[in-house]
């Protein structure tokens, strides 16, 4: 595609140079014919440039073609991230994340992580917080105010069941009330992107199904990230008994697919840290059209330059 297309236009003078050229190599050929005395035109013209005599009107034709592609201002498609306007985290506070198969435990170490990707959220980003057990809560209202988040993570509970399904409606219900709030504040209402991060060691044991979840992210068309948290070597003491909590990410990968999120596994703090700094608030891309150019700036310079040099070189003047 071009930004300037009727600047293609001007491809006629390199046209007319190519045509211009023809006729006069015509009119050399003819002229060589008339000369009937070979030997004599051997002494007098005795190392023919042969088809080097070509190269630099040839290079300049290009030079001047890609000069006018230039100058139409091509684009070209690229995928630029999408960054989010409303993150809704989703911390799982079930007994399971009581395990400490990551040091000093699930919940705390998820807790940590969550402290550090509140500092890198950019400050005009809107966080909320939901967690979730057996039922989800809606702790926090997406909000930029980063230490009323921080003391809600700070007060989690641990609590029985995993409702995930019943997390990601809330989230949706949060970011939609506040997308909502936003746009009645805007005298030009303007897209405002929104993510859903839902963090869990294991599967839906409560509320509604995951795939109910899914469909309002769908139909709200906001895309849930998901990570899952912990080794399959987990386990707990849960009223005098040791439990395995083995973390199982497959349904967790699934709802990333589903929604265009992404998925992550994280088995120690590291990792989960190195998950939220990867993952940002960059909620996709979107294709745009960007502006080429430089090289093709760069290559008429070049291919002109080189039209010169032959010439010079071979016949002593420029072209």
């Amino acid at each position: 595609m071009f930004v300037a297309p009727w600047l293609l236009g001007l491809l006629v003078l390199p046209l007319a140079l190519v045509i211009a050229y023809a006729i006069r190599q015509r009119r050399r050929s003819a002229y060589a014919v008339q000369f009937t005395n070979l030997d004599l035109l051997d002494e007098i013209a005795p190392d023919s440039p042969g088809w080097r005599r070509h190269l630099p009107a040839a290079a300049l034709v290009l030079a001047l073609t890609v000069l006018v592609v230039g100058l139409a201002r091509p684009t070209r498609e690229v995928e630029v991230p999408v960054e989010a306007s409303t993150v809704v985290l989703a911390l799982d506070v079930s007994i399971s994340m009581d395990a400490s198969d990551v040091e000093p435990r699930r919940l705390e170490a998820a807790q940590q992580a969550a402290y550090r990707f509140l500092d890198q959220v950019p400050d005009q980003v809107r966080v909320g917080l939901v967690s979730f057990a057996e039922t989800a809560v809606a702790n926090v209202a997406p909000t930029e105010d980063r230490s009323t988040i921080r003391s809600a993570i700070e007060r989690l509970q641990l609590r029985p069941g995993t409702a995930i399904g019943e997390a990601i409606l809330t989230a949706v219900d949060l970011i939609q009330a506040d997308l909502a709030a936003l746009q009645a504040e805007q005298t030009d209402p303007e897209e405002n992107p929104a993510t859903i991060v839902v963090l869990s060691d294991g599967d839906t044991t409560a509320g509604r199904p995951d795939a109910v979840g899914v469909e309002a992210a769908q139909e709200a068309d906001i895309a849930v990230s998901t990570i899952s948290f912990g080794t399959r070597e987990g386990i707990i003491v849960f009223q005098g008994q040791i439990v395995p909590v083995p973390a199982n990410g497959e349904a967790l990968q699934r709802i990333a697919d589903e929604t265009g999120g992404r998925f992550f596994d994280a088995e120690s703090a590291e990792a989960l840290t190195e998950v939220f700094e990867t993952l940002g608030v960059a909620v996709g891309v979107r294709t745009e059209q960007v502006e080429v150019v430089v090289p093709f700036m760069v290559a008429a310079l070049i291919l002109g330059t080189a039209a010169a040099v032959m010439s010079l070189i071979w016949f002593s003047r420029l072209p």
